[in-house]
C-alpha cells in the first residue's frame, strides 16, 4: 500500500529528500554534482582573482595619490619659501630705502645748519 501526499507534490523536492519513495540519486546526478562543486570552486577562484587585482589596482592608484600629494606639498612648501624669502628681500630693500632717506635728510639738515 503505497501512501501519496498530495500537499508534498506542490513542492520541488529535491531527488536527495526523495529516498522514501525508494527513488534514490541516479550516478549522473551524483556527477553533475561534482561537476557543480568544481565549477563552484572555479568561479570562487576566479572572484578571489579578481579581487586581488582590483585590492592591488587600488593600492597602486592609492600609492600614485600619495605621490602625487607630496609632491604637490612639497612644491607648495618651497613656493612659500620662495615667497617669504621675496618679502624679506622686499622688506631689506624697503629698508635700505628708509635708511638712505634717512641718511640724506641727516645730511641735508647738517649742510643746513653748516651753513647758518
Amino acid at each position: 500500500m503505497k501512501i501519496s501526499y498530495p500537499e508534498l507534490d506542490v513542492f520541488d523536492v529535491p531527488p536527495r529528500a526523495n529516498t522514501a519513495t525508494g527513488q534514490g540519486r541516479r550516478d549522473d546526478e551524483e556527477e553533475d554534482d561534482v561537476s557543480d562543486i568544481d565549477q563552484d570552486d572555479e568561479r570562487r577562484k576566479e572572484e578571489k582573482r579578481q579581487l586581488e587585482d582590483e585590492k592591488i589596482r587600488l593600492q597602486k592608484k592609492n600609492h600614485n595619490w600619495k605621490k602625487k600629494v607630496g609632491k604637490m606639498m612639497k612644491d607648495e612648501k618651497k613656493k612659500n619659501e620662495d615667497w617669504k624669502k621675496k618679502d624679506e628681500k622686499t622688506m631689506k630693500d624697503a629698508q635700505k630705502k628708509k635708511d638712505l632717506k634717512k641718511k640724506k635728510d641727516e645730511d641735508v639738515r647738517e649742510e643746513t645748519t653748516r651753513i647758518d
